[in-house]
């Protein structure tokens, strides 16, 4: 009877490596399915993964193969929360000039925004404040976050300006003193 030769190189690299499906599912071959495979004998090719230690290749490969899968994750996730965050930046950075503009308007005597689309505009940047902290994952009880008075700060400024601007117009351009 003629000796079968094994093409042990294929054999070990599918067993240890699995097959891949379309699915991106890895299925791990059993010394039977390697052995219809590649025609051999069942007992041979048993043997050889025993006495090559095939087992302890194929868990160290699937160990690397995790790491990997693990640092590819982790790089997404990173890009993602680099995207999330410059949207949120730029949408923040969008408002806070909206925000300027309410209180530059009250030095102009435009009409510009009410204390209540103010509060408004205040709340969403603070909740975008807290949406980039999270997404960047540094979001805890020790943050401290922003006084609450900020918002009464921002309205009582724009009364003192709107005070003087009211102040100036009633006196014929010139100031009542006080300031």
């Amino acid at each position: 009877m003629a000796r079968l030769k094994y093409d042990w190189p294929r054999i070990k690299a599918d067993y240890i490596n699995g097959e891949i499906s379309s699915g991106g599912a890895v299925s791990w071959p059993t010394p039977e399915t390697l052995a219809e495979k590649y025609g051999g004998n069942v007992h041979t090719i048993r043997k050889k993964i025993t006495l090559d230690n095939w087992m302890q290749a194929r868990k160290e490969n699937l160990k690397n193969v995790e790491l990997q899968l693990r640092e590819t994750r982790a790089k997404k996730r990173a890009e993602d929360i680099i995207g999330l965050n410059d949207s949120t930046l730029t949408i923040s950075q969008t408002a806070i000039e909206k925000i300027k503009s309410a209180i530059e308007s009250v030095d102009t005597g435009d009409q510009g925004l009410d204390f209540i689309q103010l509060e408004s505009l205040t709340r969403s940047l603070e909740r975008l404040q807290k949406i980039s902290q999270i997404s960047l994952g540094i979001h805890n009880k020790d943050l401290s976050p922003r006084p609450k008075s900020g918002i009464a700060e921002i309205k009582e400024e724009m009364m003192r300006r709107r005070a003087a601007r009211d102040s100036v117009s009633d006196s014929g351009g010139e100031s009542t003193g006080g300031d």
